[in-house]
């Protein structure tokens, strides 16, 4: 995300979306996931980090290479094919839900 973006970002917040669309990939308790996150009042929604749809279809398609290039342990993302209807379906979901004001 801070290669694609030039960004950086709090890490917790960053593994916080991480978790939840990784978890939606792999059939996991995603909600269970969200509602840790939000109990612990991480940022982790994409427009609470400011990012939108367009760059987060960018970097998840981009994914499966840079995990390859970069060497990183075997995962779901060698298993799958994480195509544009693929990572459509894993965001739907998670850029409908309503970021919660943790002030």
């Amino acid at each position: 995300m801070e290669a694609r973006t030039g960004r950086s970002f709090v890490h917790g917040e960053l593994i916080g979306l991480g978790v939840v669309l990784m978890s939606g990939l792999q059939g996991n308790a995603q909600a269970r996931a969200i509602a840790f996150l939000d109990r612990c009042r991480v940022q982790w929604r994409p427009e609470q980090m400011g990012l939108d749809r367009a760059t987060l279809h960018a970097v998840l398609t981009d994914l499966p290479r840079y995990v390859r290039e970069a060497g990183l342990p075997h995962s779901i993302l060698d298993e799958i094919e994480l195509d544009g209807a693929t990572v459509d379906r894993l965001l739907d979901p998670i850029l409908a839900l309503t970021p919660i004001d943790h002030d």
